[in-house]
């Protein structure tokens, strides 16, 4: 049996033996009726996290952040909500430019070039000094 599975953004072909039971999830419904983007579900969360308040809500002023991002073979399309991210941590004090870095999750993945984070997370001005770099 072959399947395909998502890699990236592209997929991935695998032989699998025809005698294994394989069992690949649906995508699951909007639980509201209207349908959101991604921005409008991260704000969300971001805004009501479980058990902890809200990242703009901490005094972060002088304090060290470190931003952990899926790496490139996840398709998750960080770059269409990084900015919430950001502006959360600006208005809770942080200093992005001077305090904060962006590093890949990469498990046992390659690790990932300058080009592939600016994918991931979009190519703005806050990639540029500290923040960032794989």
């Amino acid at each position: 049996m072959k399947i395909d599975l998502p890699w990236g953004t592209n997929h991935i072909s695998l032989d699998i033996p025809n005698s294994w039971d394989v069992i690949i999830p649906q995508h699951q419904h909007e639980l509201s009726p209207k349908k959101q983007n991604e921005k409008d579900i991260v704000a969300r969360a971001m805004a009501n996290p479980v058990a902890a308040k809200p990242i703009q809500k901490h005094n972060l002023k002088n304090k060290k952040v470190v931003i952990v991002v899926d790496d490139n073979t996840r398709p998750t399309p960080a770059y269409k909500f990084f900015d919430i991210v950001l502006d959360a941590l600006k208005k809770g004090g942080c200093n992005t430019k001077n305090n904060a870095i962006v590093i890949p999750a990469l498990g046992i993945h390659t690790p990932m070039k300058k080009e592939e984070m600016e994918e991931k997370i979009g190519k703005k001005k806050y990639w540029a000094g500290k923040m960032g770099k794989p």
